[in-house]
């Protein structure tokens, strides 16, 4: 399992977790994915899965194609929502 460590790649770069809660705020897809993340794996805030799914799905619907491959497979295994396996 990889670990979110700062900076974050992406443009530009996220160094602190108080700045990827400020770009949160502002509605950045990439920033809500790796909060996601954070909250997902337990990392630098209690572990949420509830939350970090509800994060997801806003980071996809913003464009972040990171966020709609975890959606993805949290669907596909029911994780955190309702599993789904149709096809």
């Amino acid at each position: 399992m990889a670990f979110v460590k700062f900076p974050i790649k992406t443009e530009p770069p996220i160094n602190s977790f108080d700045e990827l809660g400020e770009r949160v705020a502002q509605d950045d897809a990439n920033a809500i994915y790796w909060a996601a993340e954070c909250l997902w794996r337990g990392e630098h805030v209690s572990r949420n899965a509830s939350l970090a799914s509800q994060y997801f799905q806003i980071a996809a619907l913003l464009g972040c194609a990171d966020a709609y491959y975890k959606l993805g497979e949290m669907y596909r295994h029911g994780q955190s929502v309702r599993k789904n396996i149709r096809l």
